[in-house]
């Protein structure tokens, strides 16, 4: 092959000999990651992958996104796929959707069925009129609704599911007795869900005893997860750790010994901190809150709100939507406007007529519409928009 050294360098002579890319729009690397589109790609990222299809083949720090008519994608020979749609790849799992997918992953599994199959960090999500799926061989599933796994656990719903992950099963049907440990026994006619190794149940009846902490009755769904307990029926009372009691028609719910509170009335004090009433929702997760109902009144030193609608808090990052939310975290932010304002992560997302943030002085925002920070990169629309960065 002849060098031309002034006109093409050698390494992109050689990239077009053994990359080719028939792309007649954007071909783009962020950190020597790569985005392709156009109605072929056939792109190798360190000997890994092949694709090819009419549309988008995305790559961002070394994974994968892919839609398009067809897709034949191989990463470190472990995967094939086939399908109308989308096969998507985030911090190396898959997601594929389309009337046939056939996927292998370490060995681990092969699927059928008209709709979608999900992997998020190896974990898998299937709906359609049939799945068989094994994983470290450790399921089969057959129905005609959803097998969801979440953090290798499952909930499933349908006519009927089979399942065993870790030696551990989850079954629905007319009947469900399940046994975890040696701690629970359950009956009803509906869902069996194990969400990291525990459970949740619905049935005009449940009796749950584990290590010896909790018993329940009512009408509805009885969940536990991760040792912690949700209740819903006409009136639950329920005492955890010696911290707390409820009184109301609707759900008690506890995540991690924090507790979310839904009715007409609640009245509840954790570790000393918070009274609560209103129509609606009171929820704790992870030491936040979220509140919704015409009337919402929290004082810890953090919050104070009012509005008729919905103030969230997940993982101490906060989400308001409603005509009006007043809201101090640490001091750092004050919302005002008709619709969502959004954290994740101490990440944010805007959306409506008007919003005005302050947090750790990063922005503030004015708009119509939205904007969007995701794992720190933002994108904006609106009528008009303001950033004041750090």
């Amino acid at each position: 092959m002849v060098s031309l050294p002034f006109l093409v360098p050698s390494w992109i002579i050689s990239m077009m000999v053994s990359l080719p890319f028939l792309v007649p729009f954007v071909d783009y690397f962020h950190d020597g990651t790569s985005s392709f589109s156009g109605p072929f790609v056939d792109y190798f990222h360190d000997g890994t992958s092949s694709f090819s299809g009419p549309f988008v083949d995305y790559f961002h720090n070394g994974i994968s996104s892919f839609s398009g008519a067809f897709v034949d994608y191989f990463y470190g020979g472990t995967s094939s796929f086939s399908g109308a749609l989308v096969d998507y790849f985030h911090d190396g799992t898959s997601s594929f959707s389309g009337p046939f997918v056939d996927y292998f992953q370490d060995g681990t599994s092969s699927f059928s069925g008209a709709f979608v199959d999900y992997f998020h960090n190896c974990i898998s999500s299937f709906s359609g009129a049939f799945v068989d799926y094994f994983h470290g061989g450790t399921s089969s599933f057959s129905g005609p609704f959803v097998d969801y796994f979440q953090d290798g656990t499952s909930s499933f719903s349908g006519a009927f599911v089979d399942y065993f992950h870790n030696c551990i099963s989850s079954f629905s049907g007319a009947l469900v007795d399940y046994f975890h440990d040696g701690t629970s026994s359950f009956s009803g006619p509906f869902v069996d869900y194990f969400h990291d190794g525990t459970s949740s149940f619905s049935g005009p009846f449940v009796d749950y005893f584990h290590d010896g902490t909790a018993s329940f009755s009512g009408p509805f769904v009885d969940y536990f997860h991760n040792c912690i307990s949700s209740f819903s029926g006409p009136f639950v009372d329920y005492f955890h750790n010696g911290t707390s009691s409820f009184s109301g028609p609707f759900v008690d719910y506890f995540h991690n010994c924090i507790s979310s509170f839904s009715g007409p009335f609640v009245d509840y004090f954790h570790n000393g901190t918070s009274s609560f009433s209103g129509a609606f929702v009171d929820y704790f997760h992870n030491g936040t809150s979220s509140f919704s109902g015409p009337f919402v009144d929290f004082h810890n030193g953090t919050s104070s709100f009012s509005g008729p609608f919905v103030d969230y808090f997940h993982d101490g990052t906060s989400s308001f939507s409603g005509p009006f939310v007043d809201y101090f975290h640490d001091g750092t932010s004050f919302f005002s406007g008709p619709f969502m304002d959004y954290f994740h992560n101490g990440i944010s997302s805007f959306s409506g007529s008007l919003v005005d943030y302050l947090h750790y002085g990063i922005s503030s925002f004015f708009g119509a519409f939205m904007d969007y920070f995701h794992d720190g990169i933002s994108s904006f629309s609106g009528a008009f928009r303001g950033l004041f960065p750090r």
